[in-house]
């Protein structure tokens, strides 16, 4: 499990509204010729869709409360568990579920492929883009200044705040001991959106609307990008499992060493 830390949870897991949560493998060999078959081998279903461009392929289709995509290009695998838009709430974020619980069924869909069928691989990480909404932009800030306490003093009535941080820790796989790096940005964002209309030959009129201000941050947990030798293959998925639990405690603690 994430080692723990002196400072107490700020916000809980289940507040924080994930727009999508990912597992990144860099595999050893990079000429990207791997099958979308995976897909359907993971969920049992068929994709809705399949993209295949000059360098990177794609399958996408529902699965449990969003929606998953596979893509793989010459440098990665990326399995990513999202939100479906709501084209009548588009003020809204989708989001599959809270957060620990996407992080359980992104560990439960990708268990069986990391275990048997991704191939070797020299990096991986995870990634997740999570949000937690409030009544207004002081309250925004307000919170956002006790999740990064007491390394940063955020005042309430400040606008336009982004503060980015690597909290590197060390991390068992295997028989040796990688860095992982614990990358978190960390911004107070509004959603808005303006909509034009028309009826007839009638003059057009845009309408605009705002959504609250949110707590957001992006995360992203990986191991070392110069590392150039394959990692334990046995050690992937408990390794994933650990980075999501970093993520959590990021996100419900706030900055953390």
């Amino acid at each position: 499990m994430a080692s723990s830390t002196a400072k107490e949870i700020v916000v809980a897991p289940d507040l924080w509204k994930p727009a999508q949560v990912q597992l990144l493998v860099f595999p050893e060999s990079r000429d990207g010729k791997y099958d979308l078959s995976w897909w359907k081998w993971v969920t049992e279903n068929d994709p809705e869709s399949e993209t295949k461009k000059m360098t990177e392929k794609s399958a996408l289709g529902k699965h449990k409360h969003g929606v998953l995509d596979l893509t793989i290009d010459p440098l990665r695998i990326i399995w990513t568990y999202a939100g479906m838009l709501d084209v009548d709430n588009a003020l809204v974020m989708p989001s599959p579920e809270p957060f620990p619980q996407a992080c359980q069924t992104l560990l439960d869909t990708v268990e069986k492929w990391v275990k048997t069928e991704c191939p070797p691989i020299y990096r991986m990480g995870f990634a997740a883009r999570v949000a937690y909404e409030q009544d207004s932009r002081e309250s925004a800030y307000e919170c956002i200044g006790k999740l990064l306490s007491p390394y940063v003093i955020i005042d309430p009535q400040s606008t336009d705040m982004m503060y980015r941080i690597n909290r590197k820790r060390p991390l068992r796989m295997g028989t040796e001991q990688v860095t992982i790096n614990r990358l978190a940005t960390w911004t107070c964002v509004g959603l808005h959106i303006s909509l034009r209309t028309s009826v007839g030959h009638t003059e057009s009129m845009t309408i605009k609307k705002s959504s609250p201000m949110s707590c957001f941050v992006e995360l992203d947990i990986n191991t070392d990008a110069q590392r150039t030798t394959p990692l334990a293959q046995s050690s992937v998925f408990d390794a994933l499992r650990e980075f999501t639990a970093m993520a959590i405690e990021i996100a419900s603690k706030g900055d953390i060493p």
